[in-house]
């Protein structure tokens, strides 16, 4: 007969080492001055740990709704946020939470002088906020596309708030 072992996620967390992580001087420009861009990297990290098992995933709700929690955006933009099944419906998610200035301040800034923690710069097209608007107008209660992302596997697709295009 097998004993049976019980260890605690608390046991399991002081046995491992955190994920570290180093930004260049690119980077630490963007994610300053950007709530748009500290959402990407944010993403990137959360992405990165998604990678890991059952612990790391968990570790990435955590750290992502901490980091986001940090930047000032309302309690249920974390769900919304790592629940986003794709890199574009990711973009469009934060940029409907970050709010006019932000937004203002995501696209002026030299993508030549700064790092851009997102897939590309469509944000910064002429057409963008309105298409923005159109998707989040018509968002169902739950997306029915392909999965994509890890992390938004592991997150699902759970009941949340409606998505605001903030002002």
């Amino acid at each position: 007969m097998s004993n049976l072992i019980f260890v605690s996620y608390l046991d399991l967390l002081k046995q491992r080492d955190r994920i570290k992580t180093t930004y260049n001087a690119k980077e630490l420009k963007s994610r300053e001055t950007s709530k748009f861009q500290s959402l990407g990297s944010l993403f990137r990290l959360a992405d990165s740990m998604a990678e890991g098992d059952n612990v790391d995933k968990i570790d990435a709700l955590q750290d992502f709704g901490t980091g986001v929690e940090s930047l000032g955006f309302d309690y249920y933009a974390p769900l919304h946020l790592l629940s986003s099944p794709n890199w574009k419906i990711r973009m469009s998610t934060a940029w409907c939470l970050i709010g006019a200035a932000q937004r203002e301040v995501a696209r002026q800034l030299d993508y030549r002088e700064v790092h851009n923690f997102w897939p590309d710069t469509s944000f910064c097209k002429a057409g963008w906020d309105e298409e923005v608007k159109r998707w989040a107008a018509d968002l169902p209660a739950t997306l029915n596309v392909q999965v994509e992302l890890k992390i938004a596997r592991f997150v699902g697709q759970p009941s949340r708030d409606a998505l605001v295009f903030a002002e």
